[in-house]
């Protein structure tokens, strides 16, 4: 699993060509995270059962938290919660 952040274009080339690699975009504000355009745009050109799509959250709201599911079930990709967060267990 790689989790390539947003504007590191050559490592998201490099790993999307292996195969045996899973790609795990965080959707959130911080200036690393994908937001949903650019997620949306990156998407078509991946293997969709080798994407997961998780929201930022460092607190139990997890405010992007429904707009990563609703992506993910738009897009037709794996979604991935942050349970320890949800269970205040950080």
């Amino acid at each position: 699993m790689v989790s390539p952040k947003r504007g590191s274009d050559s490592h998201l080339a490099y790993w999307s060509e292996k195969e045996n690699v899973h790609l795990k975009f965080v959707i959130g504000r911080s200036s690393w995270c994908w937001n949903s355009r650019l997620l949306e745009e990156q998407v078509t050109s991946l293997s969709k059962e080798r994407v997961w799509i998780m929201a930022f959250g460092a607190d139990p709201e997890m405010r992007e938290a429904r707009e990563a599911w609703d992506l993910a079930l738009r897009l037709g990709v794996n979604y991935s919660d942050r349970l320890h967060i949800r269970l205040r267990r950080r």
